[in-house]
């Protein structure tokens, strides 16, 4: 159908909507698109009925939206403005691959329209289309030369490509169109300098970046970031003199600041570890009160030079009172030397004080304080949870008031095993200070591990917004700790819907992470802040390594695997319990309390559904009253449909696509990719990080098809010089025969696998306590409770278990039978601890 023109009275009409649609009036918008269309001559005017349903998709009406912008292209394909419109509905389903056609489309029949243009641009660099944002932008700048974001939009386009000094080419070139005073102070025009300064360093052009910061210094605002630059350009540059007096100005400014000790140390190049550290005792007597200068040289001193610093460095911290001390010092703990100089230091110390309250000097009361806390979180961290305790206890009883005191016993507690006496303390240190948010988000945290999931919620409920559920109010703020957490505590209870709805919700955050991106393509382009932007969009492209993906990922795919293998039934949704060995009597009890417990839930549930009824009802009434309220709902998730998905591998793919992209160096990614491809019969990629002994399990596979064990067994000779996987399995014993995760995971599960017969010289492998294995964790007891040590291990379980007992008295994994519930202390996975 040819395009029909608008005569002057229904054109200037048309220019309303548009105007309209631009100060999101979309009422007023729909009014003028009714005007037009109820004129029986332009019933089926195509632009109009693109913008009404471009007005409708606003206010959540997405089908009636697609059928009018569907019906107005059929009625006038050469419209830019149907195709336009059809883009940007696309655009808002996140559909950018339709959306950038559409736009093009457009672009056919108006090769010049700067606002598709711009549409384009920012699809594609969403899309991370480089090529294509580099030509849609020179578009730009050849329309628009004299704007700024003409410039800068394609300089960014050469950054992203790494052609930095073209890039840097493109900015001087716009620089030089700038007419600013040197002594103007302009914030954007100094924000361009540093970035010019950026793009000239990553393109290793060292000597041309410090010359352009010297010229330019005087009218760029940020003199920190010139200085900083400045110091790493002349170690670069081998200018070692000039970037010492640097060092020392910014030293000057912040003596704190561990990254200017490094900068120094590369400046003077010491040829010794004496030179090094005279580097440090000049700081010393230049700044008397500085921590960091005394902290440094405890990294690469020993013996009784270390002694003789750290000894310094302790006496000044517990005078004045420093509670994190002990953090500072915590990444010197894999060396035993230096952790047994640091015992017997801070042991003498409280022993002296007790006596006669004295270092070498008289010492405020506080510090005998100051040591029992540090010894407590000393004995905590190398496994020595009784005497931590006896230490903190001491410490409580003369100064019951200091949470930090209660949040360490809290500490002591849950790297004992026992998780619900943990958060009995942290509840604890909580009523100390109800204004704290820290303290009521550690407890929470607590709580969610001992699987106390509503009494977190209860206690979240303090600081979040009134009118809405504490849970509702945390997944708006995308509080993703406290969701994680949940996820992991529904998976231990096994309400696996309830962990996967938490998983989706985080993975949506993500998802709007990503999306919240548009906001920016322009803004900083605007405000000049192009370091900033540059520094995002990276971030962007590498979010979902972030670990509170990784951590989702892999819940959800642990439970998407096990849905796989133990699919939910109908009549016990979310319990995966048998009932095969129950008698008639004890099932009759468990039906009746699962009736009972059944009815109590209904109750809560109409409760709850009274109360989201209500509030439904608030929500309504305001987006009645608001005429912006722009999009639809979301769809909902709902725990009983997830944890019955029709195809749970599929689920688990789409948590595991970003970790192949992004997270190939961890071997749980991999493990995870074989789990999920194992089960689908599909052909998996291995790589060498999986780990030897996971070749051989496939290899031996009896499911696995004759041709690809050959080729796998011809591989793995390659790869590992061994093709008999009991001969491996022997070799991995006695390369690893220390490590208790290797023994029981690796090497005994292997030996039943391989011989069933050999299941009890596998289980004395697994069970052996003694003293010089490393790496305990509670997955031995897992495994005799589970068979993957054989099937006769239930008279191990119970000797084991009083064994483990004995050595961790306060672990609830290992407590008697009857104590309390043992099923749920292993809410969040293994005892930090063992």
């Amino acid at each position: 159908m040819p395009s029909i023109t608008l005569p002057p009275k229904e054109n200037a009409l048309f220019k309303r909507i548009l105007r309209c649609y631009e100060h999101k009036q979309y009422r007023n918008g729909l009014k003028f698109c009714k005007q037009i269309l109820s004129n029986p001559k332009f019933a089926e005017h195509g632009e109009t009925l693109a913008m009404k349903g471009l007005t409708l998709n606003c206010l959540g009406r997405k089908e009636e939206a697609y059928d009018l912008v569907r019906r107005g292209l059929r009625n006038d394909l050469k419209s830019h403005v149907c195709w336009h419109v059809y883009g940007l509905l696309q655009r808002s389903d996140k559909k950018y691959d339709e959306a950038i056609k559409c736009y093009r489309n457009a672009l056919k029949w108006d090769k010049d329209n700067l606002q598709i243009l711009r549409d384009l641009s920012l699809l594609q660099i969403q899309m991370r289309d480089l090529e294509g944002y580099r030509e849609t932008r020179y578009q730009l700048l050849q329309l628009r030369p004299a704007q700024r974001a003409s410039w800068i939009g394609y300089a960014i386009a050469y950054h992203l490509l790494e052609d930095y000094e073209m890039a840097a080419k493109i900015v001087e070139e716009f620089r030089k169109t700038q007419q600013t005073s040197p002594d103007k102070v302009d914030y954007e025009y100094s924000e361009l300098l540093l970035y010019q300064n950026q793009l000239l360093r990553e393109a290793g052009l060292s000597k041309e970046a410090l010359d352009h910061l010297t010229n330019y210094e005087k009218q760029i605002c940020d003199k920190l970031a010139v200085e900083e630059t400045r110091g790493e350009l002349l170690l670069k540059l081998d200018r070692a003199g000039e970037a010492t007096e640097v060092y020392h100005r910014l030293l000057e400014r912040n003596p704190e600041n561990w990254s200017y000790y490094q900068g120094l140390e590369k400046a003077l190049k010491p040829k010794s570890v004496e030179g090094k550290q005279k580097i440090y005792e000049d700081a010393w007597v230049k700044y008397p009160k500085g921590l960091v200068p005394r902290r440094l040289p405890l990294n690469f001193l020993t013996g009784e030079k270390f002694r003789e610093c750290l000894d310094r460095y302790l006496r000044m911290n517990f005078s004045k009172g420093c509670p994190p001390v002990f953090t500072t010092l915590k990444s010197l703990y894999h060396l035993k030397d230096k952790v047994a100089i640091i015992e017997e230091l801070v042991v003498g110390y409280e022993k002296s004080l007790r006596a006669c309250n004295m270092f070498n000097q008289n010492e405020p009361p506080t510090t005998l304080l100051w040591v029992q806390y540090f010894l407590a979180q000393h004995f905590n961290h190398i496994g020595k949870q009784t005497l931590a305790l006896e230490y903190i206890n001491t410490a409580i009883e003369s100064t019951p008031t200091l949470i930090e005191l209660f949040l360490i016993k809290a500490k002591i507690y849950k790297h004992a095993g026992n998780i619900r006496e943990a958060a009995r303390w942290m509840d604890e240190a909580q009523a100390l200070d109800t204004a704290d948010r820290f303290i009521n988000s550690k407890c929470a945290k607590y709580l969610l591990k001992a699987g106390l999931i509503k009494e977190a919620e209860e206690m979240c409920s303090k600081f979040t917004r009134e009118g809405t559920s504490a849970v509702e109010n945390l997944n708006e703020m995308q509080c993703m700790w406290f969701q994680t957490e949940c996820a992991l505590s529904y998976k231990s209870l096994n309400k696996y819907g309830e962990a996967l709805k938490k998983c989706h919700e985080i993975g949506r955050h993500f998802v709007e992470i990503t999306d919240d991106q548009f906001d920016f393509h322009t803004y900083c382009m605007r405000k000049m802040t192009l370091r900033s932007y540059v520094d995002l969009l990276k971030l962007e492209d590498v979010l979902r390594m972030h670990p509170f993906y990784f951590k989702t990922a892999r819940t959800a795919i642990d439970m998407y695997l096990s849905l796989h293998d133990n699919p939910l039934s109908d009549d016990n949704k979310e319990s995966q319990a048998d009932n095969a060995n129950l008698t008639d009597k004890e099932l009759k009890k468990l039906r009746n309390k699962q009736r009972r417990a059944q009815k109590k839930a209904q109750l809560e549930e109409e409760k709850k559904n009274a109360e989201k009824e209500k509030l439904l009802k608030n929500q309504k009434k305001k987006k009645e009253e608001d005429e912006e309220e722009i999009g639809g709902p979301k769809e909902e998730l709902i725990p009983e449909k997830l944890a019955k998905v029709e195809n749970p591998l599929e689920e688990a793919v789409k948590f595991l696509t970003p970790l192949k992209n992004l997270v190939k160096n961890k071997i749980e990614t991999h493990l995870m990719a074989f789990e999920i491809y194992l089960r689908k019969g599909e052909e998996v990629s291995f790589d060498a990080a999986i780990g030897e002994e996971n070749f051989f399990s496939v290899s031996d596979s009896k499911d696995m098809p004759e041709a690809v064990q050959t080729v796998l067994k011809q591989e793995i000779t390659k790869l590992f010089g061994e093709s008999d996987p009991k001969t491996f399995n022997k070799n991995f014993l006695s390369k690893h025969a220390n490590s208790i995760p290797h023994r029981v995971n690796k090497a005994a599960k292997m030996m039943v696998f391989l011989d069933p017969s050999s299941e009890g010289m596998a289980a004395e492998l697994a069970t052996s306590l003694n003293v010089s294995l490393t790496g305990r964790t509670i997955q031995v007891l897992q495994a005799l409770r589970d068979g993957s040590l054989g099937s006769q291990q239930e008279k191990n379980f119970e000797s084991y278990r009083a064994s483990c007992h004995g050595i961790y008295p306060y672990a609830l994994a290992f407590m008697p039978p009857g104590y309390q519930d043992n099923s749920a202390v292993t809410t969040n996975g293994d005892l930090d601890i063992l």
